[in-house]
C-alpha cells in the first residue's frame, strides 16, 4: 500500500505549489532522510 510522503502537505495543497518550492521540499526531504541515515548508523569499533 502506497502512502501519501508528505504528512504534513494534504495533496490538494501539494498541486499549488511552485517549481521553486517543490525543488525547496525535495531538497528539504533529501536532507532529513541523509540525517536520519547519519544517526542509524553504528559508530566505528576500535582498540581501546
Amino acid at each position: 500500500m502506497l502512502t501519501w510522503p508528505y504528512p504534513n502537505i494534504p495533496p490538494d495543497l501539494f498541486e499549488t505549489l511552485t517549481a521553486d518550492e517543490l525543488v525547496l521540499l525535495e531538497a528539504l526531504t533529501q536532507t532529513y532522510l541523509e540525517q536520519i541515515e547519519l544517526r542509524q548508523r553504528r559508530p566505528p569499533v576500535t582498540n581501546d
